[in-house]
């Protein structure tokens, strides 16, 4: 791929993190970057290689410098947020090295978080540009200004695919300079609105997904586009690929109000290992008149567009959340996911003390403390909010939590929203006692995330819940970086294994020795090597988001039980009602799926073609080994196209959408 940024010296840091988000997201894919700066010292550019440097085996950079002389009297106003640097895009064409056809441009202020290939690999063989529609698309001066039909559309020029060749033969570059020349006036947005006027009528329109503005995270009456896009706007919402923070108030300012500025702020402590360095934006009076709004804001005293909510937080939402100790089993794994994409989407999180069982002192008093939290969480919360709650529930607090929830109910008129992630009656022998905990969670619940459609039957016909009440979230999303991608990827006919390996809970693990034509990659925690052959080789235990670049190997095993020949037992049968986090693990790496014909999500892996459903470890074998390529190669592809809505929790975010259209009365669109 062909990438070109542009830069001055003061704007480094934001593209070198722009430059790492694609490389993170495209590992493996060979990436080459043009930098287009008028001057950048030898030390800035060395800054922007520290960038390139964890992947050096498959990017490069090269800088080009424009040459001052080409630089007309280009038009900026005083309030502009943007330099002349911004008019150098015309001159692509000119200093991109002749031999190169296709570039993608991208801003410096975006965040990409989702593979780019299928986008760079769009055919434009008659087009001048893919691009996607500005969130002032329909705004009627954009048209009389620029003097062409709004049949046409408008777009943004952040996020440029562009066919370099039809450019070049369409002189593009001189008939924006000529356009420029002739009515700077009309040039409102620079050589946005230039390039509207040239190409009108000529680019292909892409998915929003590669464009996501910030104003499509707000009130969409607050922008001008027609309600016929509203539809994407809100799927490419879920799943985006390129956040763009086109607003003046970027991440790096205090004064940014992006919902999603933290996930660009924790990727830069990431991957630099240091924390992004926040300066203001506003000086003097302005600061000062900004705090007031704030404040005044934060009082709901008085609304100002500079605080402007996201759509997804114009109805309260908090989630009550205990944080466990860092480990490198998955047992925390998918409720700390839960929890971080519930923040994207305007979940203010409380937190809870942990305080173990180490002894009965421990457990007393963190029984009294847990009571005070719930207390104080009582007076924090807002009349008419949704609470989020994750089950099973925390431990302890029982009292505390029974009143809790039966006041925020009937004296706040909060609506609660729980998310199943396990139900032991289901999983173990378990006591009439601990089934109460089951009852408590649907009798103060408004709204039950199930696993699936398994799932949600067993909770309508045995434990008689409402079927409105129950909504299927179909896959478990899995927060982590994108995975590798080696484009000489080739099949491998070894079968992997990752989890808990203790043998006295997965005993079908004893039973791989016997399967000596085939390889095992086993990862995880409590590996026993006694009795361990050739056939098996231990890889070690990873934490679970650094796991997703270790799995490369074969087929990805969901299984569970004490036998080869079916999932039988408690645990086996349990995959008949739930959807395994390891199985989006496996599908988040890319690694095709082997699962159990019998399973609940036997259904899904088959018809979106990620995997293979067996009877038997010896058919799972048998099956593995006569995989053709072509197949494997298809279902590694389908694997990677989930892994992208796994990774930006679509499933999650989809399911309280569905939620909250049912809770909240009359929501704000």
């Amino acid at each position: 791929m062909n990438i070109v940024l542009i830069t001055d010296e003061n704007y480094v840091i934001p593209t070198g993190t722009a430059i790492a988000s694609i490389l993170d997201s495209n590992s493996g894919e060979p990436v080459h970057f043009y930098i287009v700066t008028k001057y950048l010292s030898d030390s800035q550019v060395a800054k922007l290689g520290e960038f390139i440097e964890p992947h050096k085996d498959n990017a490069s950079l090269e800088v080009l410098k424009i040459d001052e002389k080409d630089l007309i009297d280009f038009p900026l106003r005083k309030n502009d947020h943007v330099s002349v640097a911004t008019y150098y895009r015309l001159y692509f064409p000119k200093i991109i090295p002749q031999n190169v056809n296709k570039i993608l441009f991208l801003d410096g202020d975006i965040l990409c978080v989702d593979s780019l290939q299928d986008f760079y690999n769009t055919d434009l063989a008659e087009y001048s540009c893919a691009v996607t529609h500005d969130e002032r698309n329909d705004e009627p001066s954009n048209y009389a200004r620029l003097k062409y039909p709004k049949e046409n559309g408008y777009f943004c020029a952040g996020v440029m695919l562009i066919n370099l060749a039809w450019w070049r033969e369409h002189n593009v570059m001189q008939r924006c300079l000529d356009y420029i020349a002739a009515e700077p006036e009309a040039c409102l947005w620079h050589d946005q609105d230039a390039l509207n006027h040239v190409l009108n009528g000529t680019v292909l329109w892409a998915s929003f997904r590669y464009n996501f503005m910030q104003g499509f995270f707000f009130d969409k009456k607050a922008m001008c586009i027609d309600s016929s896009y509203y539809p994407e706007i809100d799927r490419a919402r879920l799943n985006p690929c390129i956040l763009h923070f086109s607003s003046a108030y970027k991440p790096w300012f205090y004064e940014c109000n992006h919902p999603l500025k933290r996930q660009y702020r924790d990727f830069y402590r990431r991957y630099t290992g240091k924390a992004l360095s926040l300066s203001h934006k506003l000086h003097g009076c302005k600061r000062l008149a900004w705090l007031v709004k704030k404040l005044l804001n934060s009082m709901h005293l008085r609304h100002f567009e500079d605080f402007r909510k996201p759509v997804a937080e114009w109805t309260e939402k908090y989630q009550l959340f205990e944080q466990y100790p860092d480990q490198k089993i998955a047992g925390s794994k998918a409720p700390d996911d839960i929890r971080y994409f519930a923040e994207q989407i305007g979940f203010r999180t409380f937190y809870f003390f942990y305080w173990g069982n180490r002894n009965i002192f421990h457990r007393v008093t963190g029984q009294v403390r847990r009571f005070f939290e719930y207390l104080l969480f009582f007076f924090k919360i807002k009349k008419n909010s949704v609470i989020l709650l994750q089950f099973p529930y925390i431990r302890g607090g029982l009292i505390g939590r029974t009143c809790f929830l039966k006041f925020v109910h009937k004296l706040k008129n909060c609506r609660i929203v729980t998310l199943i992630h396990d139900i032991n009656e289901l999983r173990y022998d378990v006591a009439e006692s601990e089934k109460l905990f089951l009852d408590y969670a649907i009798r103060f619940s408004d709204m039950i995330v199930t696993h699936n459609e398994n799932m949600s039957y067993y909770l309508e016909n045995v434990r008689k819940v409402d079927a409105s009440k129950l909504l299927p979230i179909g896959l478990f999303d899995y927060h982590a970086p994108a995975p590798s991608r080696s484009s000489d990827l080739r099949i491998e006919r070894t079968i992997t294994i990752a989890g808990n390996l203790d043998q006295n809970k997965c005993r079908y693990l004893r039973k791989l020795p016997e399967l000596k034509e085939m390889t095992f990659h086993l990862y995880g925690m409590n590996f026993r090597k006694s009795g361990s052959t050739g056939n098996i080789v231990y890889h070690g235990a990873f934490e679970p988001e650094k796991i997703i670049q270790e799995l490369c190997h074969g087929f990805g095993l969901v299984w569970d039980g004490g036998s080869g020949d079916t999932c039988n037992g408690l645990y086996g049968k349990y995959l008949m009602y739930n959807n395994p986090h390891k199985l989006s693990m496996y599908v988040t790496a890319g690694l095709p799926l082997i699962v159990w014909d019998k399973s609940a999500l036997c259904d899904f892996v088959l018809s979106n073609k990620i995997g293979i459903a067996v009877q038997s470890l010896k058919d799972a074998v048998q099956r593995v080994r006569s995989v053709s390529e072509d197949d494997y190669m298809q279902m590694h592809k389908n694997c990677l196209a989930f892994s992208s809505k796994l990774r930006m929790g679509f499933y999650f975010k989809t399911a309280m959408a569905k939620c909250l259209e049912k809770l909240v009365v009359n929501p704000i669109q």
